[in-house]
């Protein structure tokens, strides 16, 4: 059988031959999931803080999870849930996102029982995410609110055709998005040069998070 040769590129073959980078790569990896088992302890002060009596107890105790991959749209990923309840019919979940060469992310998602137990809520709150930002989180104060307009909830990239900042969104296209959809994500993403910003990465992502969990009290 006469098979094409599969070739390198210059470059590639550099690569190839160069294990550091890949080393280098598995460092960081790890110092992601170190920063979210940290994040974690501030996350959990700010869900009980916040939620106790307002969500079951299911969800303020569901389990914990942070894992990670190498292919989500080709790139290394790293997610932490928490709370991490997903049901065959019901979400409420905080998703903490790291993806490589793009972004942070913290996401709220919910659907099922949780969507319609806060939907008016969620209409309630446009003017507030409209206007919010944090004032000292230098370099983020332009980083908006986003809304899910996708018809799937299992995209996480900010492209037009997944993610609309709340800030284009009049009132009318906010409360049509929310009430026409049977899920809700609202995101808000995260530069990774804030990781080495003027104010610690643990602290930006617990602020944000702290922003989205609040929108539910």
């Amino acid at each position: 059988m006469n098979q094409a040769k599969i070739r390198l590129s210059s470059s590639e073959m550099e690569l190839v031959k160069n294990a550091d980078w890949i080393l280098t790569k598995n460092r960081i990896i790890q110092k992601v999931k170190d920063l979210f088992g940290g994040l974690l302890y501030l996350q959990e002060e700010i869900l009980y803080e916040s939620l106790e009596g307002v969500v079951p107890e299911e969800v303020l105790a569901s389990s914990r999870k942070i894992s990670g991959g190498e292919q989500y749209r080709g790139l290394p990923w790293v997610v932490m849930d928490h709370p991490r309840y997903f049901s065959k019919t019901d979400i409420l979940a905080m998703r903490t996102l790291f993806w490589w060469g793009r972004s942070f992310s913290v996401t709220l998602h919910i659907s099922g029982v949780y969507k319609m137990r806060f939907e008016k809520k969620m209409i309630q709150r446009y003017q507030q995410l409209k206007a919010a930002s944090d004032p000292d989180a230098v370099g983020l104060t332009a980083s908006d609110y986003y809304i899910c307009v996708n018809a799937t909830e299992w995209e996480h990239h900010f492209e037009e055709d997944n993610y609309k900042p709340v800030s284009a969104c009049s009132p009318e296209e906010w409360e049509a998005i929310i009430s026409g959809q049977p899920f809700l994500k609202l995101s808000k993403r995260i530069p990774l040069d804030a990781w080495e910003g003027p104010y610690n990465i643990t602290e930006v992502l617990a602020w944000h998070y702290f922003s989205l969990v609040k929108l539910l009290e």
